[in-house]
């Protein structure tokens, strides 16, 4: 009872698979064949599968409208096909390679070499094969975390990974655009960019041997630093700091405006060595322009042309006790050997300095000298220089003397008495004689005065 309610169920959907639109009986539609009743062997219902299925056991109905298995046997259609378990669809996963796979490792791994889909891993694939590959992102951007090769992006592997690295030359050399951490180079990163930075000591400091804007420290910068003492940007060696970036000092040999009068480098005959104009006088000694003494002006050691005090050099010191200084040291010439004044006496004598006629002093005070020739005859004379070795300055008046001594025309008179006092010229006109290299002449019998 138990079986043939279980067994109804069944063949009734078998039927139902048979019918047609119609509700007869379709053996193509069913995939069996059915023979009638009453023909079948003993009376049972066999069926014939055409499906793709095997024989085996159908459910059928007996012609005494019992329901029960049948036996189904394999029409003619249906022999020789393969039993539904062996189907001939594709299965990826079933660890079996076949149609259009390209593998199948019959894992869902897609971290291996096959795919879950059944597709060989490959580079660029979206999905990382490990142990082959160190990223896939699926995409053909070089510049992002991932490269084509599926290699993860560094810096280094000349490819600038955007977002994180300003540069990537792929090199290891610092000295370019581009540092080892792909960082850009830049002034104060404390590497030298050759060809376009002098220097990068990475600091803030602008005075030292790298300015802020990495160039290196030089003379002329307007920066000062190292051995500079001064730097104002010029080349201008008249201002306070000269073009060698020290500062302007007398004796530099550079005129400072407003501050230097001149300056010779040191001490030079026109230049003092406090850079003022040397001048006799001015209380500098300046042996480079030739002064030997300079204490302002004339002083017990010093001439007022900066020469030492030395009698019979020509200068006149009277502030050291010079009355005269003939600019020799001999006696008898008016100057005596001790610069004193030689004041002629009464008949001193002596004779012309080029044509030796004899002369005698008649008369003498410091003012005035009266002098006469001493012989009978007269002769020539250079009374100028004769006067000036008396110590006078010039002759005053003179004239004949009728042949007499010391006396106009009147006889038995000599420096010791003298006569008439009398000149018949008058004053000194420049002689009657002319002159030689000695100066002026008088001849005949003459006599003159000496004055100052």
């Amino acid at each position: 009872m138990r079986s043939n309610l279980l067994v109804a169920p069944l063949l009734l959907m078998s039927l139902a698979l048979a019918c047609g639109d119609d509700g007869r009986p379709d053996d193509s539609a069913s995939g069996f064949t059915t023979v009638p009743v009453g023909t079948g062997t003993g009376g049972v219902m066999t069926t014939t599968s055409v499906t793709e299925a095997t024989a085996g056991t159908s459910l059928g109905t007996t012609a005494g409208g019992q329901t029960g298995a049948m036996t189904t046997e394999p029409d003619s259609a249906s022999a020789g096909m393969t039993d539904p378990t062996e189907s001939d669809e594709v299965v990826c996963g079933d660890g079996e390679v076949e149609g259009a796979e390209e593998c199948d490792d019959g894992n869902d791994d897609d971290g291996d070499a096959c795919l879950s889909d059944c597709v060989e891993a490959r580079c660029g694939d979206g999905v990382t094969w490990v142990g082959e590959e160190e990223c896939d992102d699926g995409n053909t951007s070089n510049n992002d975390d991932c490269l084509n090769a599926c290699e993860s992006a560094v810096c280094g592997d000349g490819l600038i990974n955007e977002g994180v690295e300003e540069c990537d030359d792929g090199n290891p050399n610092e000295g370019d655009g581009c540092l080892n951490d792909c960082a850009a180079a830049s002034c104060g990163d404390g590497i030298v960019w050759e060809g376009v930075e002098g220097c990068d000591d990475g600091n803030d400091v602008d005075d030292d041997a790298c300015s802020n804007s990495c160039a290196s420290a030089s003379c002329g910068d307007g920066v000062i630093n190292g051995n500079d003492e001064c730097d104002d940007g010029n080349a201008d060696n008249t201002d306070a700091c000269l073009d060698s970036c020290l500062n302007a000092s007398c004796g530099d040999g550079f005129v400072q405006a407003g501050v230097e009068q001149c300056d010779g480098g040191g001490e030079s005959i026109d230049c003092n060595s406090d850079c003022t104009p040397a001048m006799c006088g001015d209380s500098k000694l300046n042996l480079a322009a030739g002064e030997l003494c300079d204490e302002g002006g004339e002083t017990a050691n010093c001439d007022a042309d900066c020469s030492p005090v030395e009698c019979g050099d020509g200068v006149v010191n009277m502030t050291a006790g010079e009355e005269c200084d003939d600019g020799n040291n001999s006696n008898g010439d008016g100057c005596d050997a001790n610069c004193v004044e030689e004041v002629a006496q009464a008949c001193d004598a002596g004779v012309d300095p080029h044509h030796n006629t004899p002369w005698v002093v008649c008369t003498a005070t410091p003012q005035e000298a009266w002098v006469s020739h001493s012989q009978p005859g007269g002769g020539q004379f250079h009374p100028i220089k004769i006067c000036q070795s008396l110590g006078y300055n010039t002759v005053g008046q003179y004239g004949g003397t009728c042949g007499n001594i010391c006396s106009y025309c009147g006889g038995g008179n000599s420096c010791s008495n003298p006569g008439s006092k009398f000149f018949s010229i008058g004053n000194w006109n420049g002689g009657n004689c002319g002159s030689d290299g000695e100066g002026p002449i008088a001849c005949q019998t003459v006599m003159w005065t000496c004055v100052n």
